[in-house]
C-alpha cells in the first residue's frame, strides 16, 4: 500500500480515567507490552502496572472494614498514581501506533497495535467540511467546492493562479478569473506538482423595499452585498475597486 503523510491521527481514549477501582484495575492488568513487536520500550512495564492495580485492589478491599482517612487517601492516591502511569504508556503507545501507520501507509495497521496492547481506541470524529476546499480530484485537474450563502440562485466567483510555495499568494496579475451559478467548480489542464492559490466569492442580490432601500447588504460572510433597484437590477458603483467579498487563498498541489 502506497505509504501516505496524511493519515487519520490515531488516539487511545482516556475512558479509565473515570473507571472506579475495579474497572481501572481490570484496565491495567490487561495491558500487554511485555515481547511487542512495536512498543519495544514502554516508559512503565505491564508488570509494574500489575503490581502497582493489586495494591490497590488491596487498600480498596481494607476500606470495606476500614473506613478512616488515612485509608481512603492511600487509595485515592494509588488510584491517582496508576491513572498517572497508565497515561505515559498511552501516550508512548499513540506514538508507536502513528509511527507504525506512516510506514506501512495503513491506519489500521497501527490501530492493531493499540488495540492488542490493550488500550482503547479514541472514537474518530466526523469531519465538517469546510466553507470553501478541495474535493477530490484527478491528474492535472484540481476540484474546487464552497459551501451555498443562502438557499436559492447565487453567483459565484473564483479567481485562480500559480504561485511558487504556499502561504504565498500570486500576483494580483497573474489571478485568472471564472464565474459559475454552481458551487462546484473544474479546474482542469494544469501542470502536475504545481501549486494553485484559488480565492471565491459569493454573489447574492439584495431585494429592495420601500423600508429598506437598496444598499441593504447581505450578512452572510460568505457572501457579497449586491445593491438592486426597485426593477431588481443590480446596481453597482463606479467609485468601488472591488465590490467582493473574496475568501482568503486556499492553496492545492496539483495532483
Amino acid at each position: 500500500m502506497t505509504k501516505s503523510k496524511n493519515l487519520q491521527k490515531i488516539k487511545i481514549a482516556r475512558t479509565y480515567k473515570k473507571q472506579d477501582t475495579a474497572g481501572l484495575c481490570k484496565t491495567s492488568n490487561g495491558i500487554k507490552l511485555t515481547g511487542d513487536a512495536d512498543a519495544t520500550t514502554p516508559p512503565v512495564t505491564d508488570t509494574v502496572l500489575k503490581q502497582k492495580a493489586t495494591a490497590l485492589l488491596g487498600t480498596n478491599s481494607l476500606r470495606q472494614t476500614d473506613r478512616s482517612q488515612a485509608t481512603t487517601d492511600l487509595e485515592i492516591q494509588q488510584k491517582n498514581d496508576l491513572i498517572r502511569q497508565l497515561d505515559k504508556d498511552a501516550s508512548y503507545v499513540e506514538g508507536v501506533a502513528n509511527d507504525v501507520a506512516v510506514a506501512k501507509g495503513d491506519v489500521a495497521a497501527g490501530e492493531a497495535v493499540v488495540t492488542r496492547i490493550g488500550f482503547q481506541l479514541k472514537k474518530r470524529g466526523v469531519a465538517k467540511p469546510r466553507d470553501f476546499e478541495q474535493v477530490k480530484s484527478d491528474p492535472g485537474t484540481i476540484h474546487l467546492h464552497v459551501k451555498k450563502a443562502k438557499p436559492g440562485i447565487e453567483g459565484h466567483l473564483w479567481r485562480y493562479g500559480g504561485t511558487t510555495a504556499k502561504d504565498t499568494p500570486p500576483p494580483a496579475t497573474a489571478l485568472k478569473l471564472r464565474v459559475t451559478v454552481e458551487s462546484d467548480i473544474i479546474l482542469g489542464d494544469l501542470t502536475s506538482g504545481s501549486i494553485i492559490a484559488a480565492q471565491h466569492a459569493s454573489v447574492v442580490g439584495v431585494s429592495h423595499t420601500k423600508k429598506t432601500g437598496a444598499a441593504t447588504s447581505f450578512t452572510s460572510k460568505a457572501a457579497s452585498s449586491v445593491a438592486t433597484n426597485k426593477a431588481k437590477h443590480p446596481v453597482f458603483s463606479d467609485k468601488q475597486t472591488d465590490p467582493y467579498n473574496w475568501t482568503g487563498f486556499i492553496y492545492v498541489v496539483v495532483p
